[in-house]
């Protein structure tokens, strides 16, 4: 079994800027860092599938993505996420959009017979997880986020990543990349 998802991945110079804020985070125990590497917007999380089943989705997904116009996601704000009086993650959140949550539904449509856990359906936010926290009792106790501006250059391809687990960290590692349909 792997564990799949579509990623829309973020350009090296966006991946700087994020990366720039998020060193300006205070180091203190329960924060774990997303390694830059790993900055990415999920578009959808498939799950665990059969290894068998991959080249049928990427054949699914490529032929879907082909006919998807290029789109661009707005910055929203850096805030915290999960439950509101205890968060666990801090994220680069963009505005929810149409396009997005129309994406996110075909790409569920696609994949469901595929997926061997099917998660609680919610309107899907774009965004990039900064950070992780455990450990952090309440929400005063947070830290203040940055005040700063991202902008996202035009979405133009998705991409198939898989999680690989290392003792240290997760990693994904691209499967496969589809293609917008040309402007």
């Amino acid at each position: 079994m792997k564990r799949i998802f579509v990623a829309i991945p973020v350009s090296d110079s966006i991946r700087r800027e994020i990366y720039n804020v998020q060193q300006s985070l205070p180091v203190f125990a329960g924060l774990r860092k997303t390694p830059q590497e790993n900055f990415h917007i999920t578009l959808f999380f498939i799950g665990e599938v059969g290894e068998v089943s991959i080249p049928e989705i990427i054949r699914l997904l490529t032929g879907y993505f082909r006919n998807v116009a290029p789109f661009t996601l707005n910055f929203s704000d850096f805030s915290y996420a999960g439950n509101p009086h205890r968060p666990s993650m801090i994220w680069t959140r963009f505005e929810k959009s149409e396009i997005f949550s129309t994406l996110h539904s075909g790409c569920k449509e696609i994949c469901t017979s595929y997926m061997t856990i099917h998660p609680i359906e919610r309107d899907p936010v774009p965004h990039i997880t900064l950070a992780r926290l455990r450990n952090r009792n309440r929400k005063d106790e947070m830290i203040e986020l940055p005040n700063t501006t991202i902008q996202l250059p035009r979405v133009s391809f998705s991409e198939l990543w898989q999680t690989e687990h290392t003792a240290k960290d997760v990693w994904y590692r691209r499967l496969a990349i589809f293609l917008f349909k040309p402007d």
